[in-house]
């Protein structure tokens, strides 16, 4: 008997934490959706209310901006730099003293977690080579950027960013899969950027 409480338990468990997890990434899909709408259409004030009131998690803020990783079909927001969700424990983190990418020869600096679990959103990121493309959508403007430098460095604090100081470059961080004393250093140099 107690070995079937303790299976039921241990099911209830996992469950209740799946459906966290789904319930926090169906938030997040829905913040993304918000972000552009609210900088395409231009909604009414009415609009934009209605749409925040549909949010599972009325708590969290709107997106200043958007990470798209065409490879890994990722797309995540990013919130204000100042704000206590920019922590890689709630989402991808703006580092200090990161430019926005309208900043000419700035550095965007994003650090997130890989590994498993919901905030794993940097998962993925050692799938990226030299070349592939990210875009960051930001206050109207789509900014599209291509992989020029990966590199490890050790995991201690604080990480050597290796960039051409003349371009405009986003840089991504996150912890190596294969060596957990290490972190991979992503650097993006900006091509393009459009209206969107």
């Amino acid at each position: 008997m107690i070995g079937s409480f303790l299976i039921l338990f241990g099911i209830g468990f996992i469950f209740v934490d799946w459906y966290k997890d789904f319930k926090k990434e169906k938030n997040d899909v829905e913040l993304v959706n918000i972000f552009f709408e609210n900088n395409n259409l231009n909604p009414t004030k009415e609009e934009v209310k209605e749409n925040k009131e549909t949010l599972v998690d009325k708590s969290v803020e709107n997106y200043i901006g958007i990470l798209e990783i065409p490879k890994i079909s990722f797309k995540r927001g990013l919130v204000d730099i100042d704000s206590k969700r920019n922590n890689v424990k709630y989402n991808i983190q703006i580092i200090k003293p990161s430019d926005m990418p309208n900043i000419e020869n700035g550095n965007l600096i994003l650090a997130g977690h890989s590994g498993t679990g919901y905030n794993a959103f940097f998962k993925d990121l050692d799938k990226l080579q030299i070349g592939d493309y990210s875009h960051i959508y930001y206050k109207n403007e789509k900014y599209t950027y291509h992989v020029v430098n990966i590199y490890e460095v050790e995991k201690n604090g604080t990480v050597l960013i290796k960039r051409n100081t003349e371009k405009t470059v986003l840089t991504m961080i996150t912890c190596s899969e294969t060596d957990k004393t290490k972190q991979i250093v992503i650097i993006s140099e900006l091509t393009s950027k459009e209206k969107y």
